[in-house]
């Protein structure tokens, strides 16, 4: 079977190539490796099978250190490898800062100057952006060994050189970008929903986990915050009877049955997400990091409604009332519950059992520039004090608000069911994002059909439903992009959550080659692949 990269070292190295196939598990990279493969067919010709591996591999990687130069198995893997054309990857390792004299180790391998040599750990202060690289996948290691019982890295002295090396090879491999994370369709549409077919209504219903006293002492100036806003909502819940106990219930059910405790445990293990929870945002208190401070809502089911002889669909969410402390503690106990092997298989037609753990909601979409006969995508780098810290990200994101986001008429009015039960609007969130991180709502196209087209789930350290979405602004092809769209993204309201603004070119080619090694969300990526599907088929 055939592998990306044929491993070629000095057995004296041992140690530099286990933190290479620990990382290359994690990056999904396939390699081939002697003491992995030599011994599983005894009497095997072992010079014929390395022969035969280097063929079927993709690329070679040279782990390149003073015991290698030495080793004529090395020196022959490469020559081999060089005869038969094969992309060597030279990973140099000499720890004491030797000069590497390229005239020296000729005597090695006449090629292997002309070879590609990755950057290490020595590089990261004189070559701009591997800061960032390295950042990025340290972060990664960290939020996924929130979920996952991760490889023991033993403070693993190599591990900045070999994720430096890794970014090199995926781009020679021609690997997808990996986010961190996954993002799952729950219904796709094969166009944008028109604002009515996509109806959001706020059901009977609410979810709030209560801290303790002393929890609420470490965090009361978050909590006071809250006080204005529970009144507004008690105003228009009125003298409707909302049920908190049903979402609590199925919660509790779920912990028992996912992973075999007591109710006494189910409540044991919720108390020490909600002493995680309170640990998060007292620290982001002390921090001066945004939080967000309104009334949210969660995802309570999901059904559409599409006949055989229209080619539109209608969209139905019945949503539930929580909050932000809600939201951390679900987070925190779906960290806990995953280690502990609880399976979270979410799909359209099974969106219930799981809504105790679906307390957020929200729309996101890229800002599609187009530039004259060119067309770009507007990617935005989120800062240091939000939760997607760091992360590249697409042009605008926005929590659902319970309050801000509510249907009215065109005289203000509420609008409601027979029921007493009120909406959301997809169209105001989508204009509120637009105001409130770029100040870009009036630029908007009116040529082209943009809006909310699709609806996921985002899994990585939490889980959270999100509508994506896209709009269209056209620019003056003959000035420069950054020059006629910054004085208004400069401006708005929420510029301090970015701390960057890149326009790519919308072309997977470019776009993947701009985007590497950089860390992105998996609702991004998966949103801009999905937005290629719409350039292909023209349907903007």
């Amino acid at each position: 079977m055939k592998k990306d990269i044929f491993i070629s070292y000095s057995s004296k190295n041992k140690d530099i190539v286990a933190s290479f196939l620990k990382d290359f598990k994690l990056s999904n990279i396939s390699t081939w490796i002697d003491t992995e493969n030599l011994y599983k067919n005894p009497g095997t010709d072992f010079t014929q099978e390395i022969m035969n591996s280097i063929d079927d591999s993709k690329a070679v990687l040279l782990i390149y250190t003073k015991e290698s130069m030495a080793s004529e198995y090395v020196k022959k893997e490469i020559d081999y490898a060089f005869e038969k054309g094969k992309q060597v990857l030279c990973f140099p390792f000499f720890p004491h800062n030797e000069e590497v004299n390229f005239n020296r180790h000729r005597d090695f391998s006449d090629k292997l100057n002309s070879t590609q040599w990755l950057c290490t750990g020595q590089q990261l202060h004189h070559i701009p952006g591997l800061g960032e690289y390295v950042e990025g996948a340290q972060k990664a290691n960290t939020l996924q060994s929130l979920i996952t019982d991760l490889p023991d890295r033993d403070e693993d002295k190599f591990s900045v050189d070999v994720i430096l090396a890794r970014i090199g090879i995926q781009q020679v491999l021609g690997k997808p970008l990996m986010p961190f994370g996954t993002f799952t369709s729950i219904e796709p549409n094969p166009d944008v929903y028109k604002n009515e077919h996509l109806i959001m209504k706020v059901i009977d219903k609410a979810m709030y986990i209560v801290p303790t006293p002393a929890q609420a002492a470490r965090m009361q100036s978050f909590l006071d915050r809250s006080a204005g806003w529970r009144g507004e909502l008690a105003e228009i819940n009125g003298s409707r009877v909302i049920d908190t106990s049903v979402l609590m219930e199925s919660m509790l059910a779920f912990i028992e049955t996912q992973c075999g405790m007591t109710r006494a445990e189910a409540l044991g293990i919720l108390e020490e997400a909600k002493e995680l929870a309170t640990e998060v945002i007292a620290g982001d208190l002390q921090r001066n990091n945004l939080m967000f401070n309104g009334p949210m809502v969660g995802v309570y089911n999901i059904a559409v409604d599409r006949s055989p002889s229209e080619e539109e669909s209608i969209l139905l969410m019945d949503l539930y009332q929580s909050d932000y402390f809600t939201f951390k503690c679900t987070g925190e106990l779906f960290h806990l519950l995953k280690k502990r092997g609880a399976k979270f298989d979410i799909k359209l037609q099974s969106v219930t059992p799981y809504a105790p753990f679906l307390c957020s909601l929200g729309l996101g979409g890229f800002i599609v520039v187009k530039h004259g006969e060119e067309e770009y995508l507007q990617w935005v780098k989120r800062s240091g004090i939000i939760q997607a810290k760091n992360m590249w990200h697409f042009s605008y994101d926005e929590t659902v608000h319970l309050l801000k986001d509510i249907k009215r008429n065109k005289e203000k009015e509420i609008i409601r069911d027979d029921q007493g039960a009120f909406f959301l609007d997809a169209n105001t969130i989508i204009r509120r994002a637009l105001q409130e991180e770029l100040r870009l709502q009036n630029k908007v196209s009116t040529k082209f059909n943009t809006g909310v087209f699709e609806l996921g789930l985002i899994e990585c350290d939490r889980l959270e439903m999100e509508l994506l979405s896209f709009s269209i602004i056209e620019t003056d092809a003959s000035r420069d992009i950054h020059e006629q769209l910054s004085p208004y993204t400069d401006s708005a309201k929420d510029r301090i959550e970015r701390e960057q603004i890149e326009y790519i070119p919308f072309d997977m080619k470019d776009m993947t080659q701009a985007l590497h090694g950089k860390f992105l969300t998996p609702e991004s990526y998966t949103l801009a692949q999905r937005l290629m599907v719409f350039k292909e088929e023209e349907l903007f």
